[in-house]
């Protein structure tokens, strides 16, 4: 005779549920850590900043930039030991304003500054307008420091023009730097298709950044930021652009090799900028719901090798009002360089 089929304990089916419930909390648990490690990793949250940040139509800017340069001086006591006593010209600059991203061919912007000179002998202040638009710089200086000779006063809220696209023409040939300026158009790197497409890949990739902290999140006004720390490996970004741009001789044409030329001048100066930079590393903030870079540090120290000269940058920068309606337009009324300098000269 067969027997009626026993009936599972009652607790079996409580165990069942219960492991279900724990296999749906590390399922979750799996999420977030997936989603924090991955998705949110700061690697990947700075790689959205700047796709994010590129598509930015405008913003407004508050940045200080501060400049510190020693040159060395060597009196008695340095004469001994023959460790230099540095002399130092402290330089402070404030910016404000906005900044019009929509044309990326052209962008514009139109700042208030306030610069300061520091020395040990002296201090100068100035305050004045800045515009950049149309490939022309456009200045005017509100204040000078009370002392500035009476030549220089006749400029005051006088709009002042230079024109980039005339390189080191529009300057005075009697100027003692002009010859050294070249920044006309006709000079500018013609890179390759693929040499254009290399370069967005090294500055996409970002391996020459490297996130050294995690800071935690901060508000910048009523927004909540990421905050990071960062360093800058100069080593990596010089071998990064190196592969990117420098073509094999074999491959090269005349042409190409004109430009081979420039572009190694320029790793030139990179390579001395590798070995002679202590210290280049900053902070950053980066929208949590919007991506956009609210906030950024950066602390520069050079000191040259052979000791003629060390310097310090740090740059402290704010953003906000981000695709808001801006309207940047030239002055009214402006004087080129070229002929403001010939008034003052003559």
């Amino acid at each position: 005779m067969l027997s009626a089929p026993t009936q599972p304990p009652k607790s079996s089916g409580k165990l069942i549920i219960f492991l279900v419930i724990i296999l749906i909390v590390l399922l979750a648990a799996f999420a977030a850590f997936y989603f924090y490690t991955i998705t949110s990793s700061p690697e990947t949250v700075v790689k959205k900043m700047l796709l994010k940040m590129s598509q930015v139509n405008s913003f407004h800017l508050e940045q200080d930039v501060s400049l510190l340069i020693g040159t060395p001086e060597y009196g008695l006591d340095s004469l001994i030991d023959l460790t230099p006593e540095y002399e130092f010209i402290d330089i402070d600059l404030n910016l404000s304003g906005d900044i019009d991203n929509s044309d990326k061919e052209q962008v514009k912007a139109e700042l208030s500054a306030d610069l300061d000179i520091k020395s040990e002998d002296e201090e100068l202040g100035f305050s004045g307008d800045l515009k950049f638009l149309n490939d022309k710089i456009y200045f005017n200086w509100r204040e000078f420091p009370p002392d500035a000779p009476e030549q220089i006063e006749n400029i005051r809220n006088q709009w002042i023009s230079f024109d980039l696209s005339l390189g080191s023409q529009g300057l005075p040939s009697s100027l003692p730097f002009s010859s050294f300026l070249n920044l006309s158009k006709d000079q500018d790197l013609n890179l390759s298709k693929q040499q254009k497409q290399s370069l967005e890949k090294v500055f996409s990739d970002f391996q020459f950044v490297k996130i050294t902290e995690v800071l935690d999140q901060e508000k910048i006004g009523q927004v909540k930021t990421h905050h990071y720390k960062f360093k800058i490996d100069l080593k990596q970004l010089n071998s990064d652009l190196q592969k990117a741009l420098l073509l094999k001789e074999e491959d090269i044409t005349i042409e190409q090799k004109i430009q081979q030329n420039k572009l190694e001048d320029l790793f030139e100066i990179l390579d001395f900028l590798e070995k002679s930079t202590q210290k280049f590393e900053g902070e950053v903030n980066i929208g949590v719901a919007d991506s956009y870079l609210y906030a950024y540090k950066l602390n520069i120290s050079v000191e040259d090798p052979k000791e003629s000269y060390k310097a310090n940058l740090k740059i402290d920068a704010k953003n906000s009002k981000f695709n808001q309606p801006v309207k940047i337009e030239e002055p009214a009324e402006s004087k080129s360089f070229q002929q403001l300098y010939q008034e003052l000269l003559y």
